[in-house]
């Protein structure tokens, strides 16, 4: 017996009752169909496929996932008819997509089709363009040089025999399949240059720079706004004038830049555009946004390309608590504001967060955080505060986090304790150590008492959220994941604390995929470029800054000369992260890491696993740390111990060319010494390098060099004794009593 489709069915019911006529149909009762079981497999949709530009034959195909599908079939051909079958595999849904290395310099094609047990396999979907891998070469290092608000300036290394061989930069937005391509000229291909016109102002853009199939170089870079109408300024008074203006529109230049605002109490809204240099510094604005009681109402604060920044001031030694902030003090209650949007901008060193209303409730249209770097927001939990940090009954439009880095610090992240928010969008984050914070009040990532009108957690990239973090806090005063039905999928997650997620916020409500390896180049040195083998490359996955793989230039082993006194902060990250296992400088100190004597940074220090390698004249040649000065000075220095294994720094002075050596002196950890120790070096004539060498594993935990040669007598005082009676008679037996002062 032939079986029926059951959608057939339907069809025939139809068609039977036509047949008996209208009148007949009305009379008639047909049983309810609730479920339409396809005998057929939907065809897939949305094919695309990208090519790799570091490795360049490695392909991320993709399709829709449909849930009618158990596995695909996924084909690669080398013809454009589709004849010639290189490869065929079949996926899981939860592959897609995926990445396959191909041969390189090849065209390819490929279709798809969706498999499921009990169905018929669906129609093939065939992607219609085709997919051209390349051979790899040299990098030439591509560097903006300068930006327009349509048009961006590279350069890129002549330094090799083959750098004529570059013929087209393609550049398009980040991620995006389609690129435009824009030929090179003799001139510019002999120049290493070329300036791409045509762009749009404000847009982030990738550039890749071609020879035939091959990329040889990569950057992203932002075209400056369009600042038709904007008034330039240059001092802090100019800008503390400008902004009583409602509507303002102020360019903000480099020349007066940090502007120290301070607590500055604002009036009405303006906009504030950074004027930028071509290697993305910003001006910056040191202090805090106050929203005064006499605020008029209504306007929007718009910000692109400026830097905030909470640290210290002379004037505020205690830095800064939060970005932006209702009146500390105000009295005011229900205040309007339009929207707030901070794009392409920093924002760091807050000791508290980016908003707060300070007891008093507002009413604010939609808050955007889009593409900027947000970081050291309470940067070691030591201060209360909440990031965005909204308790009373506000009103507020959409807040949106879209396209942003967000590391290091920070208590709760979004606190919303009353009032109502219209939606909350958490999209194409990357965020690193957040919400560590041991604290009563630390409820996680999400700390919501109320239900916006809508959330949308997608495509975010969370790295090493260490023990307190959570996404969500499991108090019952919260919102859970369920309360908040958030449209979330395609959220990854590595290093992650087994805590982090609660029966209140568990992974399965998160679009939850984990992470075996680290996916970054360095993410506690603040490089988030995902590896091009990393699970997530070409999945558009974090802050899109980061889709461009890192490409570590060729070291540059010039040794700058120290010309005065210098302090190294070991903790910088920027400088020194990881392990070294080769030489390179970094804050004007040359680092000889190696294979068999490696340098560690970890926890604001240099250690040294290992003793130095010393040649036959005693001058260490890997394994050591060293310095260039040419006059007399003092290092002070401190050693740590932290394995107790009683080894020591030693401390040398020799010419540049490293023929020979003079040790002036060594420091060891001992445990009545905890503080930093002073050698003097009052020798020095020409340009030498001081040497920092370890006699075995031991850390060097503070470094600086100074001009001050003033001796330090590290010797006690000599006692002065006194005896009483001074004198005695010779064979006589008598008391004597001798003191002496303490020294």
């Amino acid at each position: 017996m032939k079986h029926m489709n059951p959608l057939h069915k339907i069809i025939t019911a139809f068609a039977l009752a036509g047949a008996l006529g209208l009148a007949g149909c009305a009379q008639a009762e047909f049983e309810e169909i609730t479920d339409m079981n396809l005998a057929r497999c939907l065809e897939p949709a949305g094919l695309g496929a990208r090519v790799n530009s570091t490795l360049g034959d490695v392909v991320t195909f993709s399709w829709d996932v449909a849930k009618d599908a158990d596995s695909y079939l996924l084909t690669v051909y080398t013809d454009k008819n589709r004849t010639q079958q290189y490869l065929q595999e079949t996926v899981s849904p939860s592959a897609v997509p995926i990445q396959k290395k191909l041969d390189a310099d090849q065209t390819y094609y490929f279709t798809v089709q969706a498999l499921a047990d009990g169905k018929q396999g669906s129609n093939v979907a065939v992607y219609e363009k085709s997919v051209t891998t390349f051979a790899v070469k040299d990098n030439l290092y591509l560097k903006v040089t300068d930006r327009t608000a349509s048009s961006v300036s590279l350069a890129w290394s002549r330094e090799v025999s083959d750098a004529d061989e570059v013929d087209r930069i393609e550049y398009g937005l980040p991620g995006a399949e389609e690129r435009t391509s824009r030929t090179l000229s003799a001139a510019e291909i002999a120049a290493g240059a070329a300036t791409v016109d045509g762009l749009a102002p404000s847009t982030d853009y990738e550039f890749i720079l071609f020879f035939k199939s091959a990329s040889r170089g990569q950057v992203n870079a932002w075209t400056t706004p369009d600042v038709t109408g904007y008034t330039r300024i240059s001092s802090l008074d100019a800008l503390l004038n400008a902004v009583k203006t409602p509507g303002a529109q102020i360019l903000l230049t480099l020349d007066g830049s940090p502007y120290d605002i301070e607590a500055l109490d604002l009036t009405n809204g303006f906009s504030i555009l950074g004027e930028e240099a071509a290697d993305g510094t910003k001006p910056v604005l040191t202090g805090e946004f106050h929203i005064a009681d006499a605020w008029a109402g209504g306007n929007d604060l718009y910000f692109e390309g400026v830097e905030f920044n909470g640290n210290p001031t002379a004037a505020s030694p205690s830095g800064f608590g939060f970005a932006i902030q209702n009146k500390n003090g105000g009295t005011v209650d229900g205040k309007q504001l339009g929207n707030i949007t901070y794009k392409n901008c920093v924002i760091t060193g807050y000791t508290k967060g980016l908003m707060y209303e300070w007891g008093k409730a507002m009413t604010v249209g939609n808050v955007t955080y889009e593409s900027c770097e947000i970081s050291s927001i309470n940067p070691d939990g030591t201060v209360g505060g909440d990031v965005f940090d909204i308790r009373q009954a506000s009103t507020f439009g959409t807040l949106s986090f879209v396209d942003n880095t967000i590391y290091q610090g920070m208590r709760t992240f979004i606190r919303f304790d009353a009032g109502t928010l219209a939606g909350l969008v958490i999209e194409n984050n990357t965020l690193c150590n957040l919400n560590f914070v041991d604290n009563a009040n630390n409820a996680g990532f999400f700390g919501l008492q109320i239900v916006p009108g809508s959330v949308s957690i997608k495509n975010n990239l969370f790295l090493n959220m260490v023990e307190k973090a959570t996404l969500g806090s499991a108090n019952a005063k919260y919102k859970t994941a369920s309360d908040v039905a958030a449209s979330a999928s395609n959220n990854w997650f590595y290093n992650i604390v087994d805590t982090y997620f609660t029966t209140s916020w568990p992974a399965s409500a998160i679009g939850y995929n984990a992470l075996a390896d680290d996916p970054c180049y360095n993410a506690p040195g603040g490089l988030f470029n995902l590896l091009a083998d990393s699970e997530v490359a070409g999945q558009n996955v974090g802050a899109s800054k980061w889709w461009t793989p890192y490409v570590e230039e060729p070291e540059d082993l010039t040794l700058a000369l120290i010309p005065g006194s210098k302090t190294w902060n070991l903790a910088n990250a920027k400088y020194f992260s990881g392990t070294v296992k080769k030489e390179m400088v970094r804050d004007d100190l040359y680092i000889a890491g190696a294979e068999s004597t490696p340098i560690v940074a970890t926890g604001g220090t240099l250690h040294f696993d290992a003793a130095a390698v010393t040649n036959r004249y005693g001058v260490p040649t890997n394994g050591y740390v060293a310095f260039k000065v040419d006059g007399p000075g003092s290092l002070v220095i401190q050693a740590a111990d932290p394995d107790g294994l009683g080894n020591h720094l030693v401390i040398g002075v020799g010419p540049v060319d490293g023929s020979e050596i003079a040790l002036k002196g060594g420091v060891s950890a001992l445990a009545d010494v905890d503080n930093a120790q002073k050698i003097l070096i009052t020798s020095i004539t020409e340009e030498c390098l001081v040497y920092i060498y370890p006699s075995g594993p031991v850390s060097l935990a503070q470094l600086a060099w100074s001009t001050d040669v003033t001796p330090v007598n590290t010797a006690l005082p000599t006692p002065a004794p006194a005896a009483d009676p001074e004198t005695i008679t010779a064979g006589e037996a008598a008391d004597s009593t001798v003191t002496w002062a303490a020294v």
